[in-house]
């Protein structure tokens, strides 16, 4: 099965996929801006340019569309190199992908089971205040590690993966806790509706007790 142009194995679950933050591509944006810009406002003298006696508008609307078509291609350029650059968490390994241009990628891949650290840095006084970081995978065979930049909220990213680690290595899968799960939703309530719900557990405890005093004096029984 393939994921994100990724083959999986058939046992395998993506869990999250990772990109960069997205303001990465404010630069190509306003560098695109900027040349579409240029061009429209240089409309007319480009479109009429002479030089001299001769007449070589070509030049200048040469020139225009020029300017159109390189802010585009660097856009759009810029688009596919951040939306193809993702980390792919599943339930058995981590796979990087770097994306270097429109017929450029590499895939690399972390198995749990080859994995002996995982780590994170936010450096700087800009990624520390927006939550942007680097996380770092470190290999047991000591080969290079494997590392993903400008993301953001590395912290979650990286206790995951610690969870899906323990997991893969225990051969139990992650399931939801359904008392944490309770408790999250108690706390939308409103005061009214949690007084009412604990209301009606109160009135479910002696019940209970009863229950499970007559089941004790059954088996007490001859």
């Amino acid at each position: 099965m393939r994921y994100l142009g990724v083959e999986l194995h058939s046992d395998e679950e993506v869990k999250d996929v990772v990109r960069q933050y997205s303001a990465r591509l404010v630069t190509p944006f306003a560098a695109m801006s900027l040349l579409f810009i240029f061009a429209f406002f240089f409309f007319v003298p480009l479109w009429n340019l002479h030089l001299m006696n001769w007449n070589i508008s070509i030049v200048g609307k040469t020139v225009f569309f020029a300017s159109l078509i390189v802010g585009v291609f660097y856009f759009w350029r810029s688009y596919v190199i951040w939306r193809g650059t993702m980390l792919i968490v599943t339930n058995q390994r981590v796979i990087d992908v770097d994306r270097r241009g429109f017929f450029d990628r590499i895939v690399s891949e972390v198995p749990y089971e080859s994995l002996s650290d995982v780590s994170y840095r936010s450096k700087g006084v800009i990624e520390m205040t927006a939550g942007i970081g680097t996380i770092t995978f470190q290999l047991f065979s000591g080969n290079e590690n494997v590392s993903f930049e400008h993301m953001m909220n590395p912290a979650a990213l990286h206790k995951q993966i610690l969870e899906l680690r323990v997991a893969y290595l225990r051969g139990t899968p992650i399931v939801d806790d359904p008392v944490e799960g309770m408790m999250n939703k108690v706390g939308k309530l409103s005061p009214t509706e949690q007084r009412a719900l604990l209301a009606g557990l109160k009135k479910t405890v002696p019940a209970r007790t009863a229950a499970r005093t007559a089941a004790k004096k059954d088996l007490e029984l001859p």
